[in-house]
């Protein structure tokens, strides 16, 4: 299998995406500059933020598959049916993730963990500290769509005794 990566990434994380394909797949990770060089022989295609557009499917006479991450708005689905070509996505891969991150940022604010990191290191006197935390249980949790982020952060809301409100 000959799979194109497109996107730009530091070394480090490109040594990562290298060691889960099979040795015996060639594996090319570039930006969309150079990604011209690689098209012609590609199979499958893994676009980070790239448009796939007509112009890009034309220069990939031999690709079979599109695999994106948690949608595919920037894939033009119906050239890629026209050309026989299967587009998938990721989807939820990564919503675990998301909903760590958006609880701590709603931890972090409730209990002012930024200020009292920065009072902490600046060594300041305990009668200056004005901390104004608070409780999450009780409070209202706004959530637009219920999709693999969504459903989960609702859960994790009500885990926590929020009120939970979704659109």
């Amino acid at each position: 299998m000959n799979v194109l990566i497109i996107g730009d990434f530091p070394v480090s994380t490109k040594q990562k995406i290298y060691k889960v394909f099979p040795q015996e797949w060639q594996v090319h990770i570039t930006n969309l500059r150079s990604a011209p060089l690689y098209l012609s022989s590609a199979e499958a295609i893994i676009p980070e933020h790239i448009p796939v557009n007509s112009s890009l499917l034309k220069q990939a006479p031999q690709l079979k598959i599109i695999q994106t991450g948690a949608g595919y708005d920037n894939v033009d689905v119906a050239e890629c049916t026209h050309r026989g070509i299967k587009v998938c996505n990721a989807a939820g891969v990564n919503a675990n993730a998301v909903v760590e991150h958006t609880l701590a940022l709603i931890l972090s604010w409730f209990k002012n963990i930024p200020y009292l990191d920065c009072f902490m290191k600046d060594q300041q006197p305990a009668s200056q500290l004005t901390y104004n935390g608070a409780e999450i249980a009780g409070k209202t949790l706004g959530i637009v769509g219920l999709g693999n982020v969504g459903a989960r952060m609702a859960h994790i809301g009500l885990a926590l005794n929020m009120n939970v409100l979704c659109v």
